[in-house]
């Protein structure tokens, strides 16, 4: 169910549970790959003591990356977190009380969207999901994050309002990546072993209020055991809501054959679209992260 809300643009946003504090107390279905699972804080910016923690489960569907919206979320729950403990409440009957729960943080979370969502309807739930977890204050008790009590941290609904994209120009933004290893050159196994052919594809969307001109992506490796062969693509133009990616020729990864077990390799990738006479950058929409790719020393039969 939560992966349908999803594909019809829909952000499950989901309380974690009050079953703390031990670990793993996360509660379906708050503690879902899919949704946004919320743990609670008091006024001190502290966890709530009853605030359920993570990890989320470590089996299927859990570990599946392709539920996840980011790549670095293996298991970590609760996602977010936000005020709920003694937070002033409205009651039946025009009347008031202090309540406590995280479906009492909840809320803080499901209007901070709605409240994006208002800036910018074209938003999917993977770009709202990142922006949140992107932009959030970290108490330094909580050090260091993200972690099973606060996960990525506490809402702040002005900062991530303040990086949420402006609907009056281009803002592009990548929505999906991919690395595989095709036969012939690879074994199919999804894995980057040593002395394979690899490839990369990637998606970028146009989530701004204006077209975006000669959109194109550059990959570029920092790792003597990584070769990228053909590092630019040009995806054209791209509308308001319009997605484009480089299917038809995906990026070349080539592994060399002495790269050592276990090695991780970092590349980064730029983007640039035109609008008029300017160059805009999508570093900013995407905050400069690395992306890892995991090489692996094995026979086929273990890959």
């Amino acid at each position: 169910m939560f992966e349908t809300y999803n594909a019809i643009g829909i952000l499950p946003i989901v309380a974690n549970g009050n079953t703390g504090p031990n670990p793993g107390t996360a509660l379906t279905p708050g503690n879902y790959s899919v949704a946004l699972g919320v743990g609670a804080t008091y006024s001190q910016d502290q966890i709530a003591g009853f605030s359920s923690r993570g990890p989320a489960p470590t089996r299927r569907p859990w570990t599946d990356p392709s539920t996840w919206h980011r790549d670095d979320w293996n298991p970590i729950k609760p996602d977010l977190s936000a005020p709920g403990e003694s937070a002033r409440s409205a009651l039946p009957g025009n009347r008031y009380d202090s309540w406590s729960g995280t479906s009492v943080a909840t809320p803080h979370l499901a209007g901070a969207v709605a409240i994006l969502c208002q800036r910018n309807p074209l938003l999917t739930p993977a770009i709202l999901y990142n922006l949140l977890l992107d932009h959030t204050v970290r108490p330094s008790l909580g050090e260091p994050y993200p972690n099973a009590d606060f996960g990525w941290g506490r809402l702040d609904v002005s900062l991530v309002l303040a990086a949420t994209p402006d609907p009056d120009r281009p803002w592009l933004v990548i929505t999906e990546l991919a690395i595989d290893d095709p036969f012939p050159f690879g074994n199919s196994n999804h894995l980057l072993v040593p002395g394979e052919l690899g490839q990369m594809t990637l998606a970028l969307r146009n989530i701004g209020g204006r077209a975006a001109y000669d959109a194109n992506v550059r990959v570029a490796s920092r790792d003597k055991f990584m070769r990228i062969d053909n590092p630019a693509t040009q995806l054209g133009d791209l509308e308001p809501g319009e997605k484009a990616d480089n299917a038809a020729a995906p990026f070349s990864i080539m592994i060399h054959d002495l790269t050592p077990q276990g090695h991780t390799s970092e590349r980064s990738r730029t983007g640039t679209s035109k609008l008029s006479a300017r160059t805009l950058s999508i570093d900013s929409a995407v905050s400069g992260k690395w992306y890892s790719i995991l090489m692996f020393r094995c026979t086929m039969s273990f890959c």
